[in-house]
């Protein structure tokens, strides 16, 4: 059980590190939001279906059942939210409110699967909440409210797959991500700009692609072994990590409230999946 619990645990945080990159990624292409989701997602389809191709796994994976399906729309819709998003609100205001991802999943999970959370875990997740008010008072910026908005979106999309993984385990992993980048090229292919793309922001945007399809797949592997408040409490790391790489590569400075509570969620990290693997 405890091997069983590690593993999870390390895919999660592998996860995690990826999608911390987003943001970067998506100020470095310097294209609008529709434009970027459409290359990303592209790429995502190319990708993803030359690795299920090469594996045999396309007929395998595409046999997602409902859940599977259900996981592939809510994807695609959290990833047009979350592109975007980081094109009106800062790096930093996404992160902290995507690290409020334990209590939608807890929500979802007790009133859908009633499976309430721990007492550890509600102790962790109310510490997250408390390192990310502290991110906030500063890092929010004048403005950023659709920006926000738009984070929010793709947080309850995650915290539901997330759920859907944990009622549903035996659901494919690469399956209803490559759906979701199907979709995703469909629906902004009108909305996109694809002449006149230098090489360099196309190669940029299939690096993010890459990034972006691994730590997909590693959240999805991950989240079948852990209750999806664990889950979420381990994805909040990305709350102190996606700043701290916004000022390493953009050099957007994080403010000293934003390393304190990045602080904060960290220990709660630690100390929930600590008591998790007990």
């Amino acid at each position: 059980m405890r091997t069983r619990i590690g593993v999870s645990v390390a895919w999660l945080l592998a996860s995690v590190m990826a999608f911390s990159t987003a943001g970067v990624f998506v100020r470095l292409a310097e294209l609008d939001g529709p434009s970027v989701v459409w290359w990303r997602s592209v790429f995502s389809v190319a990708f993803l279906g030359l690795w299920l191709g090469f594996c045999g796994r396309v007929g395998a994976e595409l046999r997602m059942g409902r859940p599977g399906a259900a996981a592939g729309l809510l994807s695609a819709l959290g990833t047009a939210a979350f592109i975007p998003s980081f094109l009106h609100t800062s790096i930093a205001n996404v992160a902290v409110i995507y690290a409020t991802a334990p209590f939608v999943a807890g929500a979802i999970a007790w009133g859908w699967m009633q499976t309430p959370p721990t007492r550890a875990v509600v102790l962790g997740s109310v510490a997250s909440l408390a390192g990310a008010l502290l991110v906030v008072l500063g890092s929010l910026t004048s403005g950023g409210l659709f920006g926000d908005a738009l984070a929010a979106v793709m947080t309850v999309c995650m915290a539901a797959v997330i759920c859907i993984y944990r009622a549903w385990p035996e659901t494919p992993a690469a399956g209803p991500t490559w759906l979701a980048s199907a979709l995703l090229v469909v629906a902004f292919s009108g909305h996109a700009t694809i002449a006149s793309v230098p090489w360099q922001t196309v190669a940029t945007l299939a690096a993010f692609a890459a990034v972006f399809l691994f730590a997909s797949i590693a959240l999805m592997i991950g989240a079948r072994g852990l209750h999806p408040a664990h889950t979420s409490v381990i994805s909040a790391l990305e709350t102190p990590i996606a700043p701290l790489l916004a000022w390493w590569v953009l050099g957007e400075i994080p403010a000293t409230l934003t390393v304190l509570g990045g602080a904060v969620i960290v220990v709660a990290v630690f100390a929930t999946t600590r008591n998790a693997s007990a």
